[in-house]
């Protein structure tokens, strides 16, 4: 019998230790239980336990739709057929996986281990080029280490600012739930750090990072406004002063989906992640195709 158990703030992180003794959890940006709670256990899909009694894995849910996203791990062929079978799920796929496993519709996404003293260092011609034109031409910024009391509202307003501050393209697509979400749950937490700049008293510019392991983060968020000469060099090299000084060598970014994101590559070191679909309801069509569907960041 399939029994599918929601996970919460309070008991996240002892289930997902006991899912890592079965399973080997992915060392990745999603593999932080900070960024699981806060990207997928909200608004909709949820971060949720399911066993069969003999067998538990961790998978995502989306209940109205009846879908299964189960996380670092692919699920044996009997469990699948039993969860079609008790739950008449119509889409079973799997996310983060280290590598495939020859399912025929799949994809992949790339991540990245920043070395903070890389970028510290300014390591490289063009980044160091960068950093100094813009310490040269931007006006004098207030940098600070994040404090809850006094940067929660501000950043609250600056997303929102943020939000509708880019191109009309960028402005349809930019979310900003994930930001709220992760204040809401995380925001006061002692073990929340980030570095913050302003202009004038005004938020420009923040990053949130998390423990990860050892002496590795996991930089949760980095935005920046427009206006300003590089500010996205000035902020990756104020955060990655900032997690040094937090005792933090090395930070896991997100999916590298943008170019400012894969011009830091010399900085670190990159990793492929894959998705992969396992079973679909013969009825279940889609408006995009299969591959994009699986992507982990329209789960």
């Amino acid at each position: 019998m399939i029994t599918i158990e929601r996970l919460t703030k309070s008991n996240s992180k002892e289930k997902l230790a006991d899912i890592a003794k079965a399973h080997d959890i992915t060392r990745c940006f999603f593999g932080n239980p900070y960024v699981m709670h806060s990207f997928l256990n909200l608004n909709g899909p949820f971060l949720c336990t399911i066993s069969n009694g003999t067998e538990t894995y961790l998978i995502v849910h989306k209940k109205m739709k009846n879908e299964y996203r189960f996380l670092f791990t692919t699920p044996r062929k009997e469990f699948v057929d039993e969860l079609v079978k008790d739950e008449h799920a119509r889409y079973i796929a799997t996310n983060f996986l280290p590598e495939r496993t020859g399912a025929e519709f799949w994809m992949d996404e790339e991540e990245m281990i920043l070395d903070v003293d890389s970028i510290i260092g300014l390591g490289d011609h063009d980044f160091r080029k960068e950093y100094h034109r813009a310490m040269r031409k931007n006006p004098v910024f207030e940098i600070s280490k994040y404090e809850p009391k006094r940067d929660i509202g501000d950043l609250v307003g600056f997303l929102e600012e943020w939000r509708w501050g880019r191109t009309d393209e960028q402005n349809d697509i930019a979310a900003i739930e994930n930001d709220l979400n992760f204040l809401a749950s995380w925001g006061k937490e002692v073990t929340t750090k980030g570095v913050v700049i302003r202009h004038e008293g005004h938020v420009i510019a923040y990053c949130l990072y998390v423990p990860y392991f050892d002496k590795t983060c996991t930089s949760v968020f980095s935005k920046i406004l427009r206006g300003y000469e590089s500010l996205g060099v000035v902020l990756t090299v104020e955060k990655c002063k900032a997690m040094k000084a937090d005792g933090f060598d090395f930070a896991y970014l997100a999916n590298l989906n943008n170019d400012f994101k894969k011009s830091l590559k010399w900085a670190g070191t990159t990793f492929t992640l894959y998705a992969e679909r396992v079973y679909k309801d013969e009825s279940m069509t889609f408006l995009h195709v299969p591959e994009k569907y699986l992507n982990s960041a329209r789960m």
